[in-house]
């Protein structure tokens, strides 16, 4: 969900796609990958853009004056997600709200889209 591009990186080099589609640079990359990757994506970053690994622990070494980097990670805490259990089971919780649509009335999501009241999640089901 969100993503305007699909880049297949198995039959497509992505740094030079990336490159044509947006010569001023993208505004955050999110590096799920690490190594090479991480490395390769920071040209990539406009000016005052973000580059955000889960998998580099070091990507705060391409901080400059004009990129933010860093890393994120998160552990399983079973104290947490007893937690969560418990709220789910008392419904507490307040989920996103899930509208689907066939791929026939994708017309019908874009416009629903277009008005702006949109609360949540529109999904095309293409299955």
């Amino acid at each position: 969900l969100g993503a305007d591009v699909m880049i297949d990186y198995t039959k497509e080099d992505v740094t030079q796609k990336v490159k044509s589609m947006y010569p001023n640079g993208v505004d955050v990359v999110l590096d799920c990958v690490g190594g090479k990757v991480c490395e390769n994506s920071v040209p990539l970053v406009k000016k005052g853009g973000c580059l955000v690994s889960i998998v580099n622990f070091n990507a705060a070494q391409y901080q400059t004056a004009d990129l933010k980097a860093g890393s994120i990670f998160a552990t399983a805490n079973g104290e947490q997600l007893t937690e969560i259990a418990r709220l789910y089971k008392l419904e507490a919780l307040c989920p996103v709200t899930l509208t689907e649509f066939s791929l026939n009335d994708a017309k019908q999501a874009h416009e629903l889209i277009q008005t702006g009241h949109v609360e949540g999640k529109i999904v095309l089901k293409i299955i």
